[in-house]
């Protein structure tokens, strides 16, 4: 079990404690909470861990709002992407194709790390900063492809512009949740080994 533990971790401990959760889930990360909370037992979830992360959540509510933010965000650039690749595909703009595989691909590792924070989290252990870079990398990744979109159309289509403007939107929310995780963990880019103006920088150099 994976990602189930760290939205429902997340929903439960901000709901409670910290945010207010919008009335809005996709069902992927957030449709079936009972299912969910089943899964913590075939998961690597320690009763200590559990504490802890509840303990966490009530003393830097900034925190546990960044990463729902980022939970939530991933959900919203995937399905942003899965509109952008129809609309470019019914639209004939193929130049569209390369972008979505990349921001795909950046997105995905975003979320192997989040996957790996989470198990950590609810384990016990400390977050590696290992995760927590390719978590910053993957969402720079998707950031730069999602942006880079606009240009990249050929034919002209409004169902199109529209997919790219909640992907870029989607995506920017990813970035500033992710943003604040760090802050709020009291860590910086540099903590990780990213240059520090990597995350307003053009490039993926790390």
């Amino acid at each position: 079990m994976r990602l189930s533990t760290i939205s429902v971790l997340a929903i439960s401990f901000s709901s409670v404690f910290a945010v207010p959760i919008a009335s809005k889930r996709s069902p992927g990360f957030f449709g079936d909470l009972e299912t969910g909370l089943k899964n913590l037992a075939n998961s690597n979830a320690t009763v200590s861990g559990v504490i802890s992360t509840i303990g966490q959540s009530i003393a830097n509510p900034k925190l546990t709002a960044a990463r729902l933010e980022v939970v939530k965000s991933l959900s919203d650039t995937t399905g942003a992407l899965n509109q952008i690749s129809s609309q470019a595909t019914a639209s004939n703009n193929a130049g569209i194709a390369p972008l979505v595989t990349q921001a795909q691909q950046g997105v995905k590792q975003a979320q192997d790390g989040v996957d790996n924070i989470g198990e950590a989290l609810v384990s016990g252990a400390t977050p590696s900063k290992t995760d927590q870079k390719s978590v910053a990398v993957g969402i720079k990744q998707a950031l730069l492809a999602i942006n880079a979109m606009p240009a990249a159309v050929t034919t002209a289509n409004s169902a199109l512009s529209s997919a790219i403007s909640s992907g870029q939107s989607a995506v920017a929310s990813l970035s500033q949740g992710g943003q604040g995780v760090l802050s709020a963990s009291g860590l910086s880019l540099t903590d990780l080994g990213l240059p520090a103006d990597f995350a307003t920088s053009d490039s993926l150099t790390s």
